[in-house]
């Protein structure tokens, strides 16, 4: 079987984004300095769109100016190691602002399809060229931002013209429309890893894109409530070092509704590699391989909410699992390695 470890590069999306150095810099020098121990490469998807925004106006600002600087050399430090740069992008941040060391979030363009037209196709291009410069290699895979990529009509004739030809956006079997957030993922193929051409939930085996989508398993919402909450009991789940906070579903309303409506439908759990998630990874692993996908497994996770305890326990998965398995990064599909 293969294994993705893919990770979301990105501050808090609150109204407190985090500090640069505790929520991406650091936690992610401890997850990679893990995984060299097995020689294990991770695909880091770098929200782009907060570095045009960095360049765009560091030059008003030192604190800016220093922060671009660091998070130029991590991520050019990341891909000399051989981990997989790819493109990230967060709407938001096209007009954030920053003001008293403190950064101005714009939740009213939260999703691709909330950006004029225009802008987020001029945006979307200039952001990973800029990433290519800094990584020094070329970006061909994509996840959108809060997974909100089918509300953008274009979004086939964007991957073209910027020669995206792997997305991992799709987080399989689950739906959500609110004022941030918009997709539907519960007719996607019965697979991990497939091939689309117009349309990203339909398989077409000749199409030109290659999907790549998150591993979830369903559960009955008391299961999952109860597996939660087991979770919580044995593993402490504290961040460590990320110093932000989310933003939610968008307001306290909506957010009450979408939790309600959660316990009155199957829920998906997704293999993931934050906070108390980790613990759960074995057992996602173990029912995804017997039940959906025995050949690819993706699971995700953003250093902003590891903690010392959530990467020990991707440590002792990847103990578990190494002698058996394959861990590959997109790189490894463009160079058809999936397959091997």
């Amino acid at each position: 079987m293969n294994i993705f470890f893919t990770l979301d590069y990105e501050l808090f999306l609150g109204s407190e984004t985090g500090t640069l150095q505790n929520s991406i810099i650091i936690p992610l020098r401890h997850f990679t300095d893990m995984l060299d121990k097995y020689n294990v490469k991770t695909t880091i998807f770098v929200d782009a769109a907060y570095l045009l925004r960095i360049r765009q106006l560091k030059a008003n600002s030192p604190a800016l100016e220093n922060d671009y600087s660091l998070v130029c050399n991590n991520i050019a430090e990341l891909s000399n190691q051989g981990h997989d740069i790819e493109l990230h992008f967060h709407p938001q941040w096209i007009y954030s602002n920053y003001n008293d060391q403190k950064w101005d979030l714009d939740a009213n363009h939260y999703k691709l399809s909330d950006l004029p037209m225009d802008v987020a196709l001029n945006s979307f291009t200039e952001s990973k060229k800029l990433l290519e410069s800094i990584s020094g290699k070329e970006v061909r895979a994509f996840r959108a931002g809060g997974f909100s990529l089918t509300t953008f009509n274009n979004y086939i004739q964007l991957f073209k013209d910027n020669n995206i030809s792997i997305d991992s956006s799709v987080i399989r079997g689950e739906h959500i429309h609110s004022n941030l957030h918009s997709y539907d993922y519960r007719d996607v193929p019965n697979k991990t890893l497939y091939s689309f051409s117009s349309n990203i939930n339909q398989e077409d085996q000749n199409g030109e894109f290659k999907e790549l989508s998150i591993s979830t398993v369903p559960l009955i919402s008391l299961h999952y409530l109860l597996k939660k909450q087991i979770a919580k009991n044995i593993f402490d789940p504290i961040i460590t070092w990320g110093d932000g906070c989310g933003i939610g579903y968008g307001n306290m309303a909506n957010e009450a509704k979408q939790k309600v409506n959660k316990l009155l439908r199957k829920v998906n759990l997704a293999a993931g590699l934050d906070s108390y998630s980790s613990l759960l990874l074995p057992y996602t692993y173990n029912l995804f391989k017997n039940k959906i996908d025995n050949l690819n497994f993706v699971a995700i996770g953003h250093p902003k909410a590891f903690s010392e305890g959530s990467i020990k326990q991707v440590e002792n998965f990847i103990i578990k699992v190494k002698d058996s398995n394959k861990f590959l990064t997109c790189s490894d599909i463009k160079l058809g390695k999936e397959y091997e």
